[in-house]
């Protein structure tokens, strides 16, 4: 008895002389079965090769061998587009473009595939997310801060952006203060002292309000000297620089024009405490003992 082949092969039967059993012979090899290995190996050449678009010819076939083609092209049908997808995923996130999240349904392993892009995206929006307030702040505008939640490299970039923009307003808010005239802060920029040794901004801001609140402790021992009759206290400017320097020099002037004024002055004057101990003699005064004003204070 003969039994019929999926594609008309004959497979010839014999009977095994030792068990009476029946037993099939190989299937004789016709030229369909090298037609569809050849198609197989294109296919699988092409893939190879990176052809993804290659696909078995399946109008060469039937039967059972149609249904090998078909097969070997479906497997390529559900392999090729989430492959495709995730290289242009990868493409627009070498070129600084965020795509929205694939909304598409996969199966198995493609579906954890589809879930790791769709992780990146959520990721990398956290760089949207730095840039808008990294702009927001070149334009001096600090109401935002990262908000989002990240992972990894994303997180450390977030905590980072909000770390800037805590210790900029900080500095935004002393430079207020200071421009009230309040220094209290001053004790605390020096507990920080720096904060790397590349950092120029604190040191700096603590130069600044140290230097403001020399010139008004200087200024503060020259109107305490005038007001206890001491006119010839002068203040020494060489211990500040730029305008601040200019504003000791100016106070020291308008100290000198003074007693200029008072030594023009023909009738003795003199300014004395409640100790009767001489603060200040004008010239006409000194004359009439003999000395300098200035060996008679005191």
């Amino acid at each position: 008895m003969a039994t019929q082949a999926s594609n008309g092969r004959q497979v010839a039967t014999h009977r095994n002389s030792s068990s009476g059993t029946a037993v099939l012979d190989r299937p004789e090899i016709h030229e369909n079965d090298d037609l569809l290995q050849d198609e197989i190996l294109r296919v699988v050449r092409a893939v190879q090769e990176g052809r993804l678009d290659v696909r078995g010819e399946v109008n060469e076939f039937e039967g059972n061998d149609l249904q090998l083609i078909e097969g070997v092209n479906s497997v390529l049908d559900a392999l090729v587009p989430p492959l495709k997808i995730a290289s242009d995923y990868a493409d627009q996130f070498s070129r600084g473009i965020i795509p929205q999240k694939i909304e598409a349904d996969y199966k198995g392993d493609f579906n954890v595939v589809k879930n790791n892009l769709n992780a990146c995206i959520h990721s990398l929006s956290g760089l949207l997310e730095a840039d808008m307030v990294l702009q927001k702040m070149a334009n001096n505008d600090y109401t935002s801060v990262v908000e989002g939640q990240y992972e990894g490299v994303y997180a450390g970039l977030a905590q980072a952006v909000n770390i800037v923009h805590k210790r900029v307003t900080h500095v935004t808010s002393t430079m207020k203060d200071v421009a009230k005239g309040n220094l209290d802060e001053l004790p605390d920029y020096k507990k920080i002292a720096r904060r790397s040794e590349a950092d120029e901004l604190v040191p700096a801001i603590i130069e600044m309000m140290e230097n403001i609140n020399a010139l008004g402790e200087d200024i503060d021992a020259l109107t305490t000297a005038s007001l206890s009759g001491q006119l010839t206290t002068r203040l020494d400017a060489s211990k500040h620089s730029g305008d601040f320097r200019r504003v000791i020099e100016g106070m020291n002037r308008i100290a000198a024009t003074l007693t200029g004024h008072l030594d023009t002055v023909p009738t003795p004057l003199m300014i004395i405490d409640p100790e009767f101990n001489v603060q200040y003699m004008n010239m006409a005064g000194a004359k009439v003992g003999g000395k300098l004003p200035q060996e008679l204070v005191g």
